[in-house]
């Protein structure tokens, strides 16, 4: 598989016989490290806590109201308009995604916590790494 990104280098992604593009982490942003945690451990994907908040895919689920609203840097305004509900729906699903992870928004490490595992789950879920590691191309040859 090649990709072309301005400025990036073409390679073979280490043992895995795919071509690769080698990027730096100002054209990966976080998804470069999660990819190589996503690559190298795939059972560390996610914490278990958020599975409880439903597939982001949904457009009402807590995964994706909790993934709006970090990325929206906690803005409620904004996380509330990209979702069109209330702002006062917004903040009863981010106390029910507090109340199934255990996991406190107000506090930096545990909204840092969540942000990534909502990341690295959607990377998971797009099924890069899997065929990274070779695993699609082992099922399709079966």
């Amino acid at each position: 598989m090649a990709m072309a990104v301005g400025g990036g280098r073409q390679g073979r992604c280490a043992g895995h016989g795919v071509d690769a593009v080698a990027l730096s982490c100002r054209d990966t942003g976080v998804y470069g490290p999660l990819m190589l945690a996503a690559m190298t451990s795939p059972e560390l994907v996610a914490p278990p806590q958020i599975a409880e908040l439903g597939t982001g895919a949904r457009t009402d689920s807590l995964a994706r109201t909790a993934e709006v609203f970090l990325d929206a840097a906690g803005d409620t305004a904004a996380a509330s308009a990209q979702l069109s509900i209330h702002r006062t729906t917004l903040y009863y699903r981010l106390a029910q995604v507090e109340k199934k992870t255990g996991w406190d928004l107000k506090n930096g490490r545990d909204r840092l916590t969540l942000h990534l595992a909502l990341k690295m789950r959607r990377l998971h879920d797009s099924g890069i790494p899997a065929l990274l590691r070779g695993e699609d191309a082992q099922r399709g040859s079966s």
